[in-house]
């Protein structure tokens, strides 16, 4: 395969697959803002009678999908390039963050660097996703659960 050499940080003509393929193996340290994204999915085909708002309905556990975001969707791409990955960030003593370090512990990752602090909830990004028609997926709200405070 031929591959368009450019200037990397690995060096110069070194091209971009090589460079990619250079990372299997590595090692690296996250250090962030861990959180849990989580999408549900049901029909919106009607209005509220008591206010003008869609309303989602929901088939299921299978209509939830949750998975590692922020820090923990980098960790998660970093193990699917084969690399050794170990994540240091917060989680608040819930379902949300025990869920969140099971779901890096089953992906891989190293999560000894995880801080569980129960004053604070684990931040979830819950995007809301309507299909219209059964066909047409629309993100209608996104709810976000966190604390702003350091």
């Amino acid at each position: 395969m031929n591959h368009t050499s450019h200037t990397t940080a690995a060096g110069p003509g070194i091209d971009f697959v090589e460079a990619v393929a250079r990372l299997s193996g590595g090692r690296v340290l996250l250090v962030g803002d861990l959180m849990l994204d989580e999408t549900i999915r049901g029909a919106a085909e009607r209005l509220s009678p008591d206010a003008p708002v869609p309303v989602l309905a929901i088939d299921g556990e299978e209509a939830i999908d949750r998975r590692p975001g922020g820090t923990g969707n980098v960790a998660a791409c970093l193990r699917g390039l084969e690399m050794e990955v170990a994540v240091v960030g917060l989680v608040g003593d819930d379902d949300a963050g025990r869920h969140l370090t099971a779901e890096l512990e089953a992906n891989g990752c190293e999560v000894g660097g995880v801080v569980v602090d129960a004053s604070r909830p684990t931040t979830v990004k819950r995007s809301l996703v309507g299909l219209a028609q059964h066909r047409h997926p629309q993100k209608m709200f996104r709810l976000d659960v966190e604390s702003r405070r350091p």
